[in-house]
């Protein structure tokens, strides 16, 4: 056996449980050690962890805690925890919610003259855990009993409203609550019973009145629609759902185009449900001008290949440029935001249906102020669009060509 053997289990044998003491006990360098004790056939790692495993043994003897431990091996009181719970010296974290059963064996193991360390070391609790019960006293308790009340509440399956407002909290809280304590399934399966059992009829009664009001409705195709609507959702509202349904009918009929947004708020219905509402009865919207271009998807593809934007080929296509993205969006298409020429900030900036407008203006006569304030536009725009012509107006030609087979001129000379 050489020296260096000798020093290596001589520094081992001192207890050294780490690569750092064992390099300050033998008075050697990490390379010549791991290089002998391969050559040797000594397992360091395993040497050392056993060293360390006895030291913990050691201070658990005597009763020493992790934060302690962590302070004398010069290691984390996290690692430290870790490595005793590994080995058995110490009970892992508890993370259930604490009970009264619990603070019981706390308060019990306090009178017995454990430290706080020492409790939380036997009930596997966080040392603040245990130290906020034994302090806390009667608040600590006052919490568990308010956390039992909400259990309680849903498990009878009230909505979160109702347990909010019982609670002076909010919805959300409720609902939070309710997920982290894997208490959902339960909660969810009440309500949809109380909900079921709720009696639907007496709401039909309330919402229809009169009897007169009741034969009425029983005939239209507002009150039809909202039975069939309920068949298929049970939650939803009727009052609201028939009011939603009445108004689209009565502005149809008299010919008025109110938004969606305009009759979910004249029915009391939010934008959204309004939207599933109109959707389910097939309703189309009667303020927007439906897509009834008789330009093919193929040619605003090609149009929009050529370099015009959305907004470019619905005002030659005389279609709002909501329907050309829907025509896009149908056939998968996804166009590039074209700009003509971008001649700096706000309104300088040129596109083909702003350059087809100053080719119109001019060929009218009109000056190239006039035209500014006409088009609302810089003049910077007007004159690079007029000094480049000979290039752009031959891609509008072309463009209109597509759509209008007798255009000649970079604008529609009249409507069609």
């Amino acid at each position: 056996m050489n020296s260096l053997e000798e020093k290596i289990k001589a520094a081992l044998a001192s207890g050294a449980y780490d690569i750092d003491a064992l390099e300050e006990a033998s008075g050697l360098s990490k390379k010549e050690i791991y290089s002998h004790s391969r050559q040797n056939g000594i397992d360091i790692k395993r040497e050392l962890q056993n060293n360390y495993t006895t030291a913990l043994i050691h201070y658990r003897v005597e009763k020493k805690t992790a934060k302690e431990i962590a302070v004398l091996t010069k290691k984390s009181a996290m690692k430290v925890n870790n490595d005793l719970c590994r080995i058995g010296l110490r009970k892992r974290r508890n993370h259930k919610t604490i009970t009264e059963e619990d603070i019981s064996t706390i308060k019990r193991l306090e009178k017995s003259g454990l430290s706080i360390y020492q409790i939380a070391d036997l009930t596997g609790r966080a040392d603040g855990t245990v130290k906020k019960y034994l302090e806390g006293g009667e608040e600590a308790m006052q919490k568990i009993l308010r956390k039992k009340e909400r259990d309680e509440r849903i498990r009878q399956g009230l909505s979160l409203g109702e347990i909010a407002a019982a609670e002076d909290v909010s919805r959300q809280a409720i609902s939070h609550y309710i997920h982290i304590t894997g208490q959902y399934k339960i909660w969810r399966k009440e309500r949809d019973e109380i909900v079921q059992t709720k009696p639907t009829r007496k709401k039909f009664l309330k919402l229809l009145g009169s009897r007169a009001h009741q034969l009425l409705c029983r005939e239209s195709w507002a009150y039809a629609m909202t039975q069939e609507y309920h068949q298929k959702h049970r939650r939803a509202s009727l009052d609201k759902t028939m009011k939603v349904y009445e108004i689209y009918m009565l502005a149809k009929m008299r010919g008025e185009k109110p938004s969606t947004k305009e009759i979910a708020s004249q029915s009391g219905c939010s934008f959204q449900n309004a939207v599933k509402l109109l959707s389910f009865a097939g309703c189309r919207s009667l303020f927007r001008e439906h897509d009834n271009c008789p330009v093919t998807t193929e040619t605003m593809i090609r149009l929009s290949e050529l370099g015009l934007s959305e907004k470019d080929i619905g005002a030659f296509c005389n279609i709002n440029n909501s329907g050309v993205a829907l025509r896009f969006r149908r056939s998968k298409y996804r166009p590039n935001p074209h700009i003509l020429k971008r001649l700096g900030g706000g309104r300088k900036v040129l596109t083909y249906r702003r350059a087809s407008e100053i080719y119109e203006a001019a060929d009218l006569g009109y000056t190239t102020p006039d035209i500014c304030e006409l088009l609302d536009t810089h003049q910077i725009v007007v004159d690079y669009a007029l000094k480049r012509k000979e290039v752009i107006a031959p891609v509008l030609i072309h463009a209109l060509r597509m759509v209008y087979p007798e255009c000649e001129t970079p604008y529609i000379s009249g409507k069609k």
